[in-house]
């Protein structure tokens, strides 16, 4: 469910970008993008896999039932029409005529059927398929958490499946049964999980090793993969037989492997890349007037992640941190004491402020009926009101006084060891370290707590988090779907944040949450969730940090005309894009940002 970014590569996160031939006027055809070694795709089974890094790739080639346009509402996309009854119980859906699923090779392999979004469904909750999905589907469809109890016990049969609540009417009809009202529902489809599969196809290439590699997945979307080279290289080319070719921009999609953003801004300057998103060091060099591209450092948009410190309650071998993770005063220390600045630099060292984040939840998710933002509602004035600053350093001197105190009566001793992850020999995470140890330990107090550094080799899931060895991580969450109660929910008990990085408990919490998931309204829901996560904020229990987006790029693609979808995986899809042949301007971007 999760689709956590990791901000030890804050300055590694890309964007989809775009080609060097002109293809009529001054659009490109051919786009000439990168993505660094340590964000090459390693799944393309995007009904059992969350992370980013592979369905951002995949969503250009598979379809759902809905995405969003560049102007971020959500429209059609297999679907022709849908509607939902009156309490949003049962939502059904109609396919368009003539959408194909193609091979590899762009043959014609089957017309896609509503039978393929149960098979869809069927595969993900079918436990030894190990999907890592499970609770998005289990949270939404009625009879899901039964089948899939059942099939990890080995007792599942096809007549228990029947009660699952997912059913093909007609070759073009599908029909979703909900757990409880779910007025959001149509929001959670963007997301892998709920998109088809065809069960002839998916029992030719075994359900195991379906999605291992390009040629176990059918394509019905905007490309197909021609040439795929692990770490190596990608390249893409148009799906003619597309439901909406017309908005499919480049003849061909090449994705060049490379080892670091320093390498990306060489390959630009050269014309081998089309865009490249810029290191501090080279945004230092170039923001200078005169320089050759000074008029073309361009900001990227707001992103739809919410990046925030998140403190894991239950470290091994760290009692002293676990004692003051439950300490009110403590985390309200780290709440107003964090100087943000030094760890936004890495991403933007011109405009770091552009970074600054008051809420956990990301802003652009959902607003209620007048157009107001939901992290702008009265609710949370008082943590992101005109004026309204996180970082105050005396009040957090009040706070870490009381925490000492109360904390050495119980026999903490002091500073607080923090062990912080990093990846070794990955210059941006060994970096960013550096810069979390040197400028929390100055916010803090040395005498409060010491950062240390945490290494791990290539995974941090399995080499740490998977054994509770981190006090803290900062990360990024972005929503599955579109409604606050998918950024709360990670806080309560049944959250996959909180199971697998944060442990801990607050039945308060859990029930307010919980009740709140109830409301149908949707301007009583926003409100009711702007309550809730103004309790998460003052007892803070997370520390946001800053919102992605807003590094600072050298492009020949508009980003503002890309999908601006704040959930879901087809933000990355690349469909509507304007180009040019030559760099953008700040003018021009100016202007772009305006519409």
């Amino acid at each position: 469910m999760k689709k956590l970014l990791g901000a030890l590569l804050v300055c590694a996160m890309v964007l989809t970008g775009c080609g060097s031939q002109s293809g009529g006027g001054d659009q490109l055809s051919v786009y000439h993008d990168y993505e660094t070694a340590n964000r090459e795709v390693t799944s393309f089974n995007y009904l059992g896999d969350y992370q980013a890094i592979n369905l951002q790739v995949v969503t250009n080639f598979v379809d759902g039932l809905v995405e969003h346009d560049e102007n971020g509402k959500l429209i059609n996309a297999l679907a022709e029409s849908y509607e939902k009854n009156e309490d949003a119980t049962v939502w059904t859906f109609k396919l368009k005529d003539g959408i194909k699923w193609l091979k590899r090779d762009g043959s014609e392999y089957a017309d896609v059927k509503a039978e393929d979004f149960v098979t869809a469904v069927k595969y993900t909750l079918t436990a030894a398929n190990k999907s890592s999905n499970i609770p998005m589907v289990t949270s939404f469809i009625k009879g899901a958490e039964e089948y899939y109890k059942a099939s990890d016990e080995g007792t599942a049969t096809d007549e228990l499946f029947e009660n699952v609540g997912v059913k093909a009417l007609d070759d073009k009809t599908i029909e979703f049964t909900m757990v409880a009202s779910k007025p959001y529902f149509d929001t959670a489809l963007t997301y892998g999980c709920f998109y088809p599969v065809n069960a002839d196809f998916l029992k030719e290439v075994g359900e195991t090793a379906f999605g291992s590699d390009p040629d176990k997945i059918l394509y019905n979307g905007c490309y197909l993969m021609k040439e795929f080279t692990k770490d190596s290289y990608k390249e893409y080319v148009r799906n003619e037989k597309y439901w909406d070719v017309k908005n499919v921009p480049f003849e061909t999609v090449q994705v060049t492997i490379i080892e670091s953003l320093s390498r990306a801004y060489d390959m630009f300057a050269t014309g081998e890349l089309d865009r490249a998103v810029l290191t501090p060091e080279n945004i230092m060099v170039l923001n200078k007037e005169g320089s050759e591209y000074y008029d073309n450092l361009v900001e990227t948009p707001a992103g739809p992640y919410s990046y925030v410190i998140w403190f894991n309650h239950d470290q091994a071998g760290n009692p002293d941190w676990n004692a003051a993770t439950n300490n009110i005063n403590f985390r309200k220390a780290w709440y107003y004491g964090i100087n943000p600045t030094e760890f936004q630099k890495r991403t933007n060292p011109i405009n770091p402020s552009a970074l600054n984040n008051n809420t956990y939840t990301a802003s652009g998710l959902v607003s209620t009926s007048d157009g107001t933002d939901y992290t702008k509602l009265d609710e949370l004035k008082a943590f992101n009101g005109d004026g309204v600053t996180q970082y105050q350093p005396e009040k957090a001197a009040e706070y870490k006084a009381k925490a000492m105190e109360e904390l050495a009566a119980q026999g903490v001793t002091f500073p607080i060891k923090v062990s912080y992850p990093y990846q070794n020999g990955n210059q941006t995470s060994e970096e960013t370290f550096q810069v979390v140890k040197g400028s929390f330990e100055e916010s803090l107090g040395s005498d409060f707590i010491v950062i240390e550094g945490l290494p791990y080799i290539k995974s941090a899931t399995s080499e740490l988090y998977s054994k509770n060895l981190q006090s803290i991580q900062i990360s990024g969450w972005g929503a599955d779907y579109g409604d606050p109660q998918n950024y709360l929910v990670q806080l309560t008990e049944e959250g996959t944040m909180n199971q697998n990085y944060i442990h801990f408990t607050d039945n308060e919490l859990d029930k307010m949450v919980a009740e709140a998931d109830k409301i149908l309204d949707l301007d009583t829901r926003y409100h009711e969730f702007a309550k809730i996560e103004a309790y998460v904020l003052e007892n803070a229990y997370v520390v946001p940090m800053m919102v992605d987006g807003h590094q600072v790029e050298l492009t020949k693609v508009n980003d503002y005309s890309k999908p601006n979808a704040k959930y879901g995986m087809a933000s990355k899809k690349i469909k509507y894009w304007e180009t040019k042949n030559e760099p953008y301007t700040k003018a021009e971007y100016e202007e772009a940002a305006k519409r």
